[in-house]
């Protein structure tokens, strides 16, 4: 139903939507990012699919409505309207499958009794971009106040404590951690074991002033 030349915008549209959902991999979000203020804060150019795609849906929609109209012409062919059906109604269905929910969610660990018991502020160990998504939904529970976090960027800070914790009970990450506020350290043992934040299940507590109790599995540090 779309004119030539408003096809020919969209059209145009898809390929240099296409191109620049590429990223570094194709030409032209490259240049834009060089060169254009403000593509430079983009960092996730995949996300750009979205404008070729709404285009193609455009698109689509002139094709179906022009069959549409063909259908309700009296000259058209006596199997012609048919013929329209076969083509259309399976794309339909394709469509409709295609945009089905996939139900089947992956299972999601139960909250440590060692964190439900913590006083917040807290921080739970290990801490990385991958165990805090864990964490953090584990913290809707009530949403105490923690240190632990993720998101596509770490902080410069952040990353510091993680750092420093690794050490922990030491008398350097007990006194950051007095410096923040925080009350309890939640040591997670199924996650600690053989990474670098092993030595807070059992590390040396004498004169840190920090008293160190065994919840299940876990252990739960309070920071006197």
């Amino acid at each position: 139903m779309w004119p030539r030349h408003t096809r020919a915008f969209l059209g145009a549209g898809v390929l240099l939507g296409i191109l620049c959902a590429l990223g570094t991999n194709g030409p032209a979000f490259k240049l834009l990012w060089l060169y254009l203020p403000g593509f430079d804060g983009s960092r996730t150019p995949g996300r750009l699919i979205l404008w070729p795609t709404l285009l193609l849906c455009l698109l689509a929609a002139g094709m179906v409505t022009a069959l549409a109209h063909a259908v309700r012409r009296p000259a058209l062919p006596r199997h012609a309207p048919l013929a329209i059906r076969v083509v259309t109604v399976p794309l339909l269905l394709a469509v409709l499958m295609e945009g089905l929910p996939r139900l089947d969610h992956a299972p999601i660990p139960a909250e440590p009794a060692a964190m439900a018991a913590a006083t917040a502020p807290m921080m739970v160990l290990p801490s990385d971009e991958s165990v805090d998504l864990n964490i953090q939904l584990w913290s809707t529970n009530g949403f105490p106040v923690m240190v632990n976090g993720a998101s596509s960027l770490i902080p410069v800070d952040h990353q510091a404590i993680r750092d420093l914790m690794k050490t922990f009970p030491s008398a350097p990450s007990v006194e950051r951690l007095r410096q923040l506020g925080v009350r309890s350290v939640v040591v997670l043992r199924d996650r600690v074991n053989d990474t670098d934040y092993q030595s807070a299940l059992d590390g040396p507590t004498t004169g840190l002033g920090i008293t160190r109790t065994e919840i299940g599995p876990d252990v739960l540090y309070t920071i006197n």
